[in-house]
């Protein structure tokens, strides 16, 4: 019963901490010192977890992208011309510099479940600059969200044509096999991942939810365990293991987990989420409750994944009720 009742609650969260690892610093070559600066002070919220701050900066970066010496362009493609940041900021220049700009700013729209926003940033920034890969390989991730499977895996297999030697192509486009239950295809590209980055706590984090998804707990313990070695300051991995032991009925031990990330991370939606389902399982209704209620108020679009398990967790106390000959 326990595994056919738990479920994941990671909303756009996988793919979000695909998004959330370290943006492209620019040189600042081709665009104003308030930019770059601009642009630095939004890392910093960035880092943070401050991303409205962030968003804040880097906005700010766009407008004053235009260097002293670098000639103005008018901008010929609707989606720029239109754009908030044109009608603020005048014309602005078309560089490399300001494709970068687009992509740290829709990397931190993502972290904020703005996900529209953030793809309207990675195809400014695509427009700008053709062959950046990094900007594929975070939009591939937001057009899969968005049910968008060919454009996702098109995006996708094109950040790694760009450039082979990625890892974080590999990483997000692993993933996205794993979700569409393509497990050695997802497996083949997280090697490759490893291999290119044997450092990368993010590489392990996504093995680990492959082991998980193929209902392997212990490997995926085990990764959980070596992502946070790699990474001790990241919630995302204790909540990963908690969800594995839950799997498999620990679930004392799962709440511990969820806490744990919970405490290094108290804006974690899907921790307070999956604590809230652990809790349920522990006849505490009133205190999941609370933790659901809280993981709707950080991140909204884990609602159909809540609900989905309350109509669940209703039939099972349906069939308990049944099976016991009590009142129904």
């Amino acid at each position: 019963m326990m595994r056919s009742t738990t479920r994941k609650f990671c909303g756009n969260g996988v793919f979000i901490y695909l998004l959330l690892q370290a943006s492209v610093l620019t040189a600042g070559a081709q665009i104003s010192r308030s930019a770059v600066e601009s642009n630095k002070a939004g890392l910093e919220y960035f880092a943070k977890r401050d991303y409205v701050k962030a968003i804040e900066q880097f906005s700010r970066a766009i407008g004053a992208s235009v260097h002293p010496d670098t000639q103005r362009q008018q901008l010929s493609d609707p989606l720029l011309s239109a754009s908030q940041d044109n009608q603020t900021f005048g014309v602005i220049a078309l560089t490399k510099d300001l494709a970068v700009l687009y992509l740290d700013r829709g990397i931190a729209y993502a972290a904020t479940d703005q996900i529209d926003p953030a793809i309207n940033d990675f195809d400014r920034a695509i427009y700008i600059w053709p062959s950046l890969a990094e900007a594929y390989c975070r939009r591939g991730p937001l057009r899969l969200v968005k049910n968008d499977i060919q454009g996702a895996f098109d995006d996708l297999d094109r950040a790694v044509r760009l450039d082979p030697d990625l890892p974080i192509a590999f990483i997000s486009r692993a993933y996205a096999r794993s979700d569409r239950g393509d497990v050695q295809g997802a497996l083949a590209d997280i090697s490759r991942a490893i291999k290119l980055a044997p450092k990368e706590a993010v590489a392990f984090y996504i093995r680990a939810e492959i082991y998980e998804n193929s209902g392997d707990s212990e490997k995926a313990i085990a990764d959980y365990d070596h992502s946070m070695s790699l990474d001790p300051t990241d919630a995302k991995p204790l909540c990963g293991r908690g969800r594995a032991l839950l799997r498999e009925g620990h679930i004392d031990a799962a709440v511990a987990n969820f806490s744990a990330a919970i405490q290094l991370d108290p804006n974690f939606a899907t921790a307070y989420a999956d604590r809230g389902v652990a809790l349920y399982f522990l006849g505490k209704t009133v205190e999941g409750e609370k933790d659901i209620q809280r993981a709707l108020e950080l991140l909204p679009s884990l609602r159909a994944q809540i609900e989905a398990f309350r109509r669940e967790w209703s039939r099972k106390v349906l069939d308990l009720k049944k099976n016991a000959g009590g009142p129904q």
